[in-house]
């Protein structure tokens, strides 16, 4: 090849790289997210619960315990579903009455670890890290005193609903897929969150001091009877809906939170349950606080949270 002719040829070399680099993004990101549509559209406009708002720091209060925390697993008498029972015990250590706002969260929780594909592809045994081992994900979940919708907690320009998607859109598309996956649903830290901003539609309880409960404040429930018709028909439509029992007595009180979850093609039964108690009082306050546009100039936030523990029911209910 003669000088000239080489010299020519680098030069197009190097007008050819020039161009194509000029026509490559200098700062577009690339997106992570697959293409269509997300796994569910939920409604509204739920304004975003980030993580770094997520701050429910229960403060002790030496006014109370509880204890006997138990989880019973039973058949509805309906038929067509099963019941978690959580129970547990409370003791005023006080003579004076207390008065709180309950929630009890009963869910099915996994990692997002795609079990099938990684029967086909394991994941190298020289990374100590999984990230997919530290991300959660809720199928199914009931709230007492009242179930909470998911347009509540985010809508489908929440960052966290694209990612959860993602998850679930990549287990979908899964060449080792084998049954269908469930639709994508809040993580548990964001309903933690959302009931913490509004204490108190929880459950408000009175737990008795000195003086017990009278004769019609012993027993606290929002069970409907089946009717007349539903008795004949053989059928109890409101039996979902009975979300707690409360047994009062002097100094102490028996909660019970009932928690429905129906036969389906997913079924999977509880194996998170998490309690959380709210002194009504200082949640009274909050919310008043909250309506005010937060902390004045000087002053603390409130912060009514006086109990929050979680349990993984780690081997399976037996009926």
């Amino acid at each position: 090849m003669s000088a000239s002719r080489f010299l020519l040829f680098t030069a197009l070399l190097i007008l050819t790289g020039f161009s194509v680099f000029s026509q490559a993004p200098t700062s577009q990101p690339v997106s992570t997210q697959p293409e269509g549509q997300p796994a569910t559209q939920p409604a509204g406009n739920a304004q975003a619960i980030q993580l770094q708002d997520f701050d429910p720091i229960a403060v002790k209060d030496p006014r109370f315990v509880v204890t006997n925390v138990n989880f019973d697993r039973r058949y509805a008498p309906n038929g067509i579903g099963e019941f978690l029972d959580v129970v547990f015990d409370l003791k005023n250590l006080t003579s004076e009455p207390v008065e709180f706002y309950a929630y009890v969260l009963a869910f099915w929780e996994t990692d997002s670890v795609d079990n099938n594909t990684r029967r086909m592809i394991p994941y190298p045994s020289w990374r100590v890290n999984d990230p997919a081992r530290g991300e959660y994900l809720v199928h199914y979940i009931t709230v007492t005193p009242k179930d909470i919708e998911e347009k509540e907690i985010w809508s489908d320009k929440d960052p966290d609903f694209k990612h959860y998607s993602h998850i679930i859109d990549r287990m979908r598309d899964s060449v080792a897929t084998t049954e269908p996956v469930s639709d994508v649903r809040p993580p548990y830290w964001k309903y933690l969150s959302y009931i913490s901003q509004r204490p108190a539609q929880g459950l408000k309880f009175k737990l008795y001091g000195e003086k017990g409960p009278g004769q019609h404040e012993t027993i606290q429930t929002n069970y409907i009877p089946p009717t007349a018709e539903e008795k004949k028909l053989k059928v109890h439509r409101t039996l979902p809906q009975h979300k707690f029992t409360i047994e009062n007595n002097r100094r102490a009180t028996i909660f019970r939170s009932h928690h429905y979850s129906a036969y389906r093609a997913d079924f999977r039964f509880f194996n998170m349950v998490s309690i959380v108690l709210f002194d009504a009082k200082q949640a009274d306050a909050y919310e008043e606080q909250k309506k005010a546009g937060g902390p004045k100039a000087g002053e603390a936030k409130i912060n009514p949270l006086v109990y929050k523990q979680t349990f993984r029911i780690a081997r399976p209910l037996r009926m």
